[in-house]
This record gives C-alpha cells, sequence and structure tokens, in this order.
C-alpha cells in the first residue's frame, strides 16, 4: 500500500468509523471490502492496529494529565509528591480508589 493510500485512509472518516466500530454501514462496508480485495487484508488489519494503539495512548496521555491537573488542585497546586502515592498503595494500588480519595479531599477542602 502506498503512502498516499495510507494517508487516504487515515483521514476517511468511513475508514475510521471501521477501525473505532463506531458505525454499523461503515463496518460493513469496510469488511466487505477487505472480502473483495483480499490482498490489503494484511496491511489494512495493521494499520487498523496501529490507529488502535495510538488512540489508547492518546487517551491513556489525557488520562494522566487529567489526573496530575486533579491532584495539583487538591494539593494547592504543589507538585505531587512521592509519598502522596502511599495512599493508592494503602488502597490496593488502584488509581481509581486514589483518584475517589483525591475527590473525597477536594469535596472536603474545597
Amino acid at each position: 500500500m502506498k503512502d498516499e493510500d495510507v494517508d487516504q485512509l487515515v483521514q476517511d472518516e468511513s475508514f475510521l468509523n471501521y477501525v473505532f466500530g463506531r458505525k454499523d454501514g461503515d463496518i460493513t462496508y469496510w469488511e466487505g471490502w477487505l472480502r473483495l480485495h483480499p490482498e490489503h487484508m494484511e496491511e489494512v488489519t495493521g494499520l487498523k492496529q496501529r490507529l488502535i494503539n495510538m488512540a489508547q495512548a492518546s487517551e491513556e496521555k489525557v488520562v494522566s494529565r487529567d489526573f496530575a491537573k486533579l491532584h495539583e488542585r487538591i494539593n494547592g497546586a504543589e507538585k505531587v509528591k512521592k509519598t502522596d502515592y502511599s495512599i493508592m498503595a494503602q488502597n490496593g494500588g488502584s488509581r481509581g480508589s486514589y483518584i475517589a480519595h483525591c475527590v473525597r479531599k477536594l469535596l472536603v477542602t474545597g
């Protein structure tokens, strides 16, 4: 597959809907297209996986950034200290339980 083809695919809303499973019509179209063009199956599958990986990495960065912002707000914009994560360890190492703790702290302290 040429670079131009890849560029077109990643800008094609119907292809992105297929990749992320958003619209049944687009999923059906691209599955049908791949049945008609099996020679592109490996390349399209690889591109699909890379796009999914990129989206997940981007989402993780957003979650981490939002988590850091919440933590800064709770602690009066102080830098996160390693000892602050002892609360996370006390709650079984769950980031979710730590976030819940921080939200409770924010609600109490305003």
